[in-house]
């Protein structure tokens, strides 16, 4: 994959809905998990912005990042691509981001 091309097939696994309690207490129910472990920049944010278009309004992906910088990125992006950053969850090996579709 070029650097500036997007990338073809996006992981996104649309799953039952399942229910997760972010840091504040809130429970949300996430539509959709992208995976882009082991993946670096600039691809888990080309994988956002093609997974958050193909999503409903309101819908929640769940995106698995093992990658620092996109911790930093990826949350920034929300604005840009009509999403909004709810919370990211350090699990052992990864973080978890939860991003809603506006």
């Amino acid at each position: 994959m070029g650097l500036f091309q997007s990338p073809q097939n996006v992981e996104t696994n649309k799953m039952r809905s399942w229910e997760v309690q972010l840091q504040d207490g809130t429970k949300v129910t996430v539509n959709n998990r992208l995976d882009c472990i082991g993946d670096t920049c600039p691809r888990p944010q080309l994988k956002l912005k093609k997974s958050i278009k193909g999503m409903e309004s309101g819908e929640i992906v769940e995106v698995l990042i093992n990658n620092p910088p996109s911790l930093e990125t990826l949350p920034a992006l929300c604005p840009e691509i009509g999403a909004t950053h709810l919370d990211s969850l350090k699990e052992p090996n990864l973080w978890k981001l939860y991003i809603q579709k506006d």
